[in-house]
Parts: C-alpha cells; structure tokens; sequence
C-alpha cells in the first residue's frame, strides 16, 4: 500500500498543476526516472509500468501467475454454499456476523495476498536522436491509456499504450484496434483473443499427456483463474473435459 501511495504522490508532483475541466487525466513534463514516477496500466491479471522515455522506451510488466510465495487454492472448501449464506447474512443487515463468517469459512491460506514480482522490462529504441522538445506524457484514467508525445527535430511522434480487458494482451499502438485485428486475422486466420486461446488450450494439452499435474496447477500454469474456467474453455474448444482428454491420450 505504501508503494502504491508512494506511486500517487510522485504521479500528482510531476503532474501538470490545472486540469481542463472534466478532464480525467495525469499529465507529465518529463519522463520518469524512478519506477514510482512511471505511469500504471492493467487489466486485472496484468500490468505495466509506462516510462515514457525517449529515445529508449521502458516499459516494466508484471502478470498475475509471478508473485512471492507459492501457489496456493484461493477458494476453501464449500465455498459456493458458504458464499450463499455470506449474501444471506449481508442481505438480512447481520454485518458483523457476515464479517465473522466470512473470515472463517471464506478465507484460504495464507490470509494474505502476495507481493507481485516483476516479469520482465521491454526496451523500445526509437530511430531518432536524443534532442526532443515539447515533451508530454498522459495517462487517461477514462479509458486506460498511457499517451507519449513529443517533437524530434521536425518529426511529432507519438505513441500510445494500453492493456487490453478484452483480449489481454499488452498494445503498443501504432495503428487502431481494429486494423490489428484485421491484420490479424489476414496472418493467422483468427483473433488475437483466439490465438492467446489455442496457445493456452495448447499448453494444457501438452501439460495434460506428459505430466500427472493437477488440474489445478495446469489451469495455474496456463494463464486461467481456476480449473472450472479451464474446463469450460477446453470442453469447448476439444469437444471433451480436460479429464477425458488424459485417459485418451494415455490409452494411445
């Protein structure tokens, strides 16, 4: 928490001092030096920290599955029926009581959420000098993007970053969303969204013929919030549950 909090003030001190009014963003005059001086993006299951630098780029991620600690079920035994009486309780204005069971029954081990580790740093280098004038750099809190812009030389550049919620994957935009995917679809045959999909369902497959790993720790491993969510998605895309799967492919 102190970090993130750390992360505010040094936004709010290289921020520009007005804001337009019904402007929702974060203004900067110079790139940042410090990681608590970068501009944050994610998605949920992943982020980034934007530099904004020129003419290198720095762009720092981290992603849910890498973090201190080890893996560990997030969601104790009978959850589902507990999580009925937990809305029963709230719902009847027992607070306490919901707050009580909540813990209780609720919470898995440990109690406590982890510390992210960093994934990786990714480098752009820019084909242009180290002079650069009218330097700027945003963050729009609306619709998530991390906005770099300044002249080099005669040349404006510009550059936007985002985490995409829909197909998950981190954009260095150049182009707009929708000629990606047209571009996309034209090299691969399919959406990025379904490309990250059949690389994922891949995984599974091998991690299910080669190993005896839970399903649990494949779903972990391949990127999915949980074995359900990787059941559905499998059934879907191979026609048989993840279980099915195995036992074929031992009988072979």
């Amino acid at each position: 928490m102190s970090r993130f909090l750390g992360l505010c003030v040094c936004c709010l001190l290289n921020a520009s001092p007005a804001l337009a009014e019904g402007d929702a963003s974060i203004w900067c005059r110079e790139p940042a030096q410090a990681w608590e001086a970068a501009l944050p993006l994610g998605n949920g299951r992943m982020g980034a920290m934007v530099f904004g630098s020129a003419p290198v780029e720095r762009i720092q991620f981290n992603e849910e599955t890498l973090w201190a600690g080890r893996p560990f079920d997030v969601y104790p035994e009978n959850f589902r029926e507990n999580l009925s009486t937990l809305r029963r309780l709230i719902l009847d204005g027992d607070v306490l009581e919901a707050e009580r069971f909540g813990l209780e029954r609720m919470t898995g081990e440990p109690t406590s959420f982890r510390s992210y580790e960093p994934v990786a740093d990714l480098w752009i280098e820019l084909d242009h000098g180290p002079a650069i004038e009218d330097y700027r750099r945003r963050l729009d809190l609306r619709n998530g993007i991390v906005e770099v812009a300044y002249r080099a030389g005669a040349v404006l550049v510009k550059r936007e970053v985002l985490i995409s919620a829909v197909d998950d994957v981190v954009e260095e935009l150049k182009i707009s969303r929708r000629r990606l995917e047209q571009r996309f679809q034209s090299a691969l045959g399919r959406t990025p969204a379904a490309e990250i999909r059949r690389a994922r369902i891949e995984r599974a497959r091998h991690l299910l013929e080669a190993t005896d790993v839970p399903l649990s720790q494949i779903a972990f491993d391949c990127g999915f919030t949980d074995a359900p969510r990787l059941s559905k998605v499998f059934r879907r895309e191979m026609r048989m549950t993840p279980s099915q799967y195995r036992m074929r492919a031992r009988l072979r």
